[in-house]
């Protein structure tokens, strides 16, 4: 079952996908041609796994933009035994399901700490069951960023369809021969098609997709209800700030209190409860106003929250 499901087309835009179980978070089956679903500055954070797109016998074009894809898993879904014998996709899995055509780009988006480590299992999975369908498919302008992954694309469409677009995107590494094991294609099998990169690949982080995780956070002092929080700076061009959020519980979504930080790697934190508080930090992109600034692309997601004791 997924949490979601649509049969139909749709704008699907700024929600939070958080902790589901499931087939999918998100599950779009069409049954009417030639529409536009788009999905666009949505947050999937430890979903099993994100997004299923299933066009059925129709000419329809799925839009995925600029969401955020985030320790999602899919480690503990069974491997699928037809009609292929390829692992559980993590982020995404493209499924035409009957003959027709459809047009799926997969672009700005940010695809942080997913696991995706069963044999043949990958972040992003495409196929064409029967190979009966005229697919196009781009991914493009994304960034991988400290995933856990077999393959981030693992690509089933047959050499008679057009190579899948896979330019511009920021792989967590320069080397060719390592972003070359990180896809399943033409090189692994002569009867598929390629995923073609070579032309252009990111040796920084794509400044249009949404800002990555912020990690290393850490914490010390805390007497006089003040505490220093610190964290490993994010590595985009165009992070103008961060922000640093704390609560009594992890559970407050969003965090109760929050202080904007200027550029660097910490600040001192006054004001704060006495007790065990915790602490998370986001990075900012110029732009961010405190209102809805991770959904509309100006504020990465919640690093993962440190414990730390307060005292008057």
């Amino acid at each position: 079952f997924s949490f979601l499901r649509i049969k139909g087309w749709a704008t699907i835009e700024k929600n939070l996908f958080l902790g589901l179980g499931g087939a999918y978070g998100l599950q779009l089956t069409s049954n009417t041609g030639s529409k536009t679903t788009s999905i666009l500055n949505n947050i999937f954070y430890q979903t099993k796994p994100g997004i299923g797109l299933q066009d059925g016998s129709y000419a329809n074009t799925f839009n995925i933009d600029k969401n955020h894809f985030i320790e999602n898993s899919s480690d503990d879904i069974p491997t699928a035994t037809t009609p292929t014998t390829a692992g559980p996709a993590t982020v995404l899995n493209v499924d035409q399901a009957t003959t027709g055509s459809y047009v799926a780009t997969f672009t700005n988006n940010l695809i942080f700490g997913n696991n995706a480590t069963q044999t043949d299992s990958s972040l992003l999975h495409i196929w064409d069951p029967g190979n009966i369908s005229t697919p196009s498919v781009s991914i493009t302008a994304n960034n991988f960023i400290a995933n856990n992954a077999t393959y981030f694309i693992y690509n089933l469409l047959p050499s008679t369809d057009t190579d899948v677009s896979a330019t511009g995107n920021y792989w967590d590494t320069i080397v060719t021969t390592e972003i070359d094991d990180l896809i399943h294609d033409s090189k692994d099998d002569a009867s598929l098609n390629t995923v073609s990169y070579l032309s252009s690949y990111l040796g920084s982080p794509a400044t249009s997709a949404p800002l990555s995780v912020i990690q290393g956070i850490s914490v010390s002092g805390g007497s006089g209800g003040s505490a220093t929080v610190a964290w490993t700076p994010g590595p985009e061009s165009d992070i103008s700030g961060y922000r640093v959020y704390w609560d009594t519980t992890t559970q407050n979504i969003p965090y109760t209190n929050s202080q904007d930080c200027p550029l660097g790697s910490s600040c001192v934190i006054s004001g704060i409860t006495t007790g065990t508080t915790y602490f998370t930090v986001t990075s900012l992109k110029v732009g961010h106003d405190g209102s809805n600034d991770m959904v509309e692309g100006y504020e990465s997601y919640y690093g993962d929250a440190v414990s730390h004791s307060i005292t008057p």
